[in-house]
């Protein structure tokens, strides 16, 4: 396609459009994948647009040096070309720039300090300017499979290699306003916000209420109580009420109760989501009767799971081994188990530090110390294989968690830090906790299993 004689004219976009992007080739393990993007004011003669960089989820890097694209000459055509395995999953976008957007001179030049703070002053700038320009960050507008009806879907796009799985609750999800948008969905009329002040916590923050049911299932007084944080990312961004909803009505997930806890700021979110006892109190105290409450006593007093990614997983699993009164089963996604120290993660992802330099996470050493178990909790750990910051950390607590006689799965996804991974990793961890019994209904025997298993 980018050889063709008419590249960039109408008709080539054309095809491009039906084709959709991005374009793959798949060579085995591998696919080469092509990234275009339209500069919609034409070719370098008249366009703004001084540079576009892409960045794919965990596979370039921006802390270093953004990946840039590649305009052909005389065209509205940017491209860029890479090699990635057949199974990965995850997201992209672009980022169009123009000169007063391109990193100044003075980020880059040095400032006559001596190497240490150079190289820290320039990093600082670095993240400055990138923060700045993310703000620009536009999806693929070709890419014909990513949902473009919710919040997540308006500056990103995702992208599903070959031989990476994909639930087909999601695909459905991706394709589907109504899906998308909660308040126009049937499916989602048990949703409620409010507004939980704790006074423990000294602060408010939303709560999102959902419950799944079922008309081949009696309505039971209960439920599992499925409590989700960062609620924001999976009741705002991504909503996730439909799937749930369409999950147990296929039979793939039982009926239970979904709270989801929002942030009160993204400045306390780190102290709330630390291992922080007080917040955990604050909810065991002040919010669980309140749920108890506002589902009319429906909520299993026995069935609690807690659910967390990054710094939300090292929350969740704080919880879950801390408090076995609370949670009796744990879903923890590229948790951040450096915590309170950020060098870590360096230590962790650079092989020359040998197993014995390398210091434990706070967490991990509490399970080490036999300080903080549940043993009796079921516990599902999920990974990146592209998250280099995190793997072996997560690798590292998993085999601290088994060695202390812990009852945990840990699972390697060929993908990075991305709430596309995580939403496919929430089914099957959801699944294995939630799966219904083997003897149904007579009105539901008739499913095929096959159905079931294709989620």
């Amino acid at each position: 396609m980018l050889l063709q004689v008419n590249v960039g004219h109408a008709d080539w976009w054309s095809k491009i459009s039906a084709l959709g992007t991005p374009l793959v080739q798949q060579f085995g393990e591998k696919c080469q994948v092509t990234f275009l993007w339209r500069d919609l004011e034409g070719n370098e003669n008249v366009s703004s647009t001084h540079m576009v960089y892409v960045e794919l989820n965990c596979l370039t890097d921006h802390h270093l040096k953004p990946q840039e694209m590649t305009r052909i000459s005389g065209t509205d055509v940017w491209h860029w070309q890479t090699l990635i395995s057949s199974d990965w999953h995850g997201t992209y976008f672009f980022i169009p720039i123009t000169v007063d957007n391109l990193a100044a001179s003075h980020l880059l030049k040095h400032s006559g300090m001596n190497t240490d703070n150079e190289t820290r002053h320039r990093k600082e700038n670095h993240r400055r300017w990138w923060r700045d320009i993310l703000a620009l960050a536009v999806a693929d507008s070709f890419n014909n499979f990513s949902p473009k009806h919710c919040f997540w879907g308006g500056n990103r796009s995702l992208l599903y290699l070959p031989y990476a799985k994909r639930s087909k609750a999601w695909q459905a999800w991706d394709a589907s306003e109504i899906l998308q948008s909660p308040p126009t969905n049937k499916a989602c009329q048990s949703l409620r916000t409010l507004n939980w002040t704790s006074t423990l916590l000294q602060n408010s923050r939303p709560i999102w209420l959902f419950e799944t049911k079922s008309s081949n299932v009696e309505s039971s007084a209960d439920k599992p109580l499925v409590l989700f944080l960062d609620g924001e990312n999976w009741a705002e961004i991504m909503p996730l009420f439909s799937v749930l909803q369409m999950l147990t009505d296929e039979h793939c997930l039982i009926p239970a109760i979904y709270v989801f806890i929002g942030n009160v700021s993204k400045q306390q979110r780190p102290a709330d989501l630390g291992c922080n006892p007080l917040f955990w109190q604050a909810i065991n105290n002040e919010l669980f009767s309140k749920i108890d409450n506002w589902f009319d006593g429906r909520v299993s007093p026995h069935q609690h799971c807690v659910v967390g990614q990054s710094l939300g997983g090292l929350a969740a699993m704080f919880a879950g081994l801390s408090r076995p009164d609370m949670f009796n089963h744990v879903i923890c996604q590229s948790g951040s188990f450096w915590w309170p120290v950020p060098l870590l993660m360096s230590q962790w992802m650079n092989d020359e530090h040998v197993a014995k330099e390398r210091e434990n996470g706070w967490l991990t050493t509490q399970v080490l110390t036999h300080k903080v178990a549940n043993k009796s909790a079921n516990i599902v750990m999920q990974i990146g294989s592209e998250e280099t910051r995190l793997n072996a950390l997560n690798h590292h607590f998993y085999q601290s968690l088994v060695s202390s006689g812990h009852q945990v799965t840990l699972t390697e996804y060929r993908g990075g830090h991305d709430q596309v991974c995580w939403r496919e990793g929430l089914i099957k961890g959801l699944q294995e906790w939630l799966k219904p019994k083997a003897k149904l209904s007579q009105e539901t025997r008739g499913i095929p299993v096959s159905l079931i298993n294709n989620f």
